[in-house]
């Protein structure tokens, strides 16, 4: 699982909604989804799509059709086109409000593919619904590879709107989960806006530029901090946070070059302590990083523009 500020996205004993499209999806990833969950002690529902019979899961999984579920009339907002690709989203959004009204839940997980978990991102987005769950897009597979593979075009302009469902719905869900490498290479190279902090189970970065964390230890060096700070801003590297910590200076030049420097560079992190010595604020740095990589920096350094080019 890789998730948002690399936080888990369900905890033993939480209620998990996983809305499973077809048959496909259900061997694709939602089987072993569920599987997971109910290892990790889940209370588990599945909401399924499919129009063929409904497909048996474990025992202690309840299972709901998405034809089933009755609307009360106010509650759908369709599309003016009819059978517009949105509007099954619709009904899973709505179908998810329904349920959530008999027995709420923490989180939803739904597949990239298809687009079903579209309006519940827009609705939790435009704070409508879904504010206190956590939308996981597992990163199944997507319909614009599907089409390379099968060396196919776009049939008509509803694939191109399910393209954009996708990419949207990968985007801006709160988690993320796959284990699938050729996915993940293929958002990259189509250029899919990728959380810095999502990260798979063995650690890898889902991003083509993982999150590095620079942490400077300071102490008394205020003459020196500008010109190390000044290099790390010229970096050509994208993605980085940077760190500043001032290990209880004294000196009145380097306590004022902090607070000014503070403001001059409001895209670091600056944070002060009592002397605790160089060992100590270089651990509370590593302890205080998001990112995939540290690297500790003295403040007396200015390393030149490619200092870190992520090779």
């Amino acid at each position: 699982m890789f998730s948002t500020n690399s936080r888990r996205c369900e905890a033993p004993g939480e209620r998990i909604v996983v809305v499973v499209a077809d048959r496909r999806g259900l061997t694709d990833w939602a089987g072993a989804a569920i599987e997971n969950l109910i290892a990790r002690r889940a209370e588990v529902r599945v909401l399924y799509c499919g129009a063929d019979r409904t497909p048996e899961i474990a025992e202690s999984v309840r299972v709901d059709r998405l034809d089933a579920i009755r609307f009360p009339g106010h509650v759908l907002v369709e599309s003016v086109e009819p059978q517009a690709p949105a509007d099954a989203a619709e009904r899973v959004r709505a179908a998810l409000e329904v349920l959530a009204a008999d027995r709420s839940f923490n989180a939803i997980h739904f597949g990239v593919r298809g687009g079903l978990g579209f309006r519940c991102i827009q609705a939790k987005r435009a704070g409508t619904a879904f504010g206190n769950v956590n939308l996981v897009a597992n990163l199944d597979s997507c319909s614009q590879l599907l089409r390379e593979q099968n060396r196919s075009w776009p049939s008509g302009v509803n694939d191109l709107i399910i393209d954009y469902m996708e990419k949207y719905s990968f985007e801006n869900a709160d988690c993320h989960d796959t284990n699938n490498d050729d996915i993940i290479s293929y958002i990259n190279t189509m250029q899919w806006r990728v959380n810095p902090d999502s990260t798979v189970d063995n650690n890898r970065s889902l991003s083509p530029n993982p999150l590095v964390t620079i942490g400077i230890a300071h102490y008394n060096l205020g003459q020196y901090l500008p010109a190390a700070l000044a290099s790390l801003e010229c970096q050509t590297y994208p993605n980085r946070e940077v760190i500043v910590i001032d290990d209880g200076s004294t000196e009145a030049l380097s306590i004022a070059a902090f607070s000014d420097l503070e403001k001059r560079h409001p895209g670091f992190r600056f944070l002060r302590q009592a002397n605790a010595g160089i060992g100590a604020t270089r651990n509370r740095c590593l302890a205080e990083a998001r990112g995939q990589f540290f690297i500790p920096m003295d403040a007396e350094t200015s390393p030149g523009q490619r200092w870190w080019n992520g090779s």
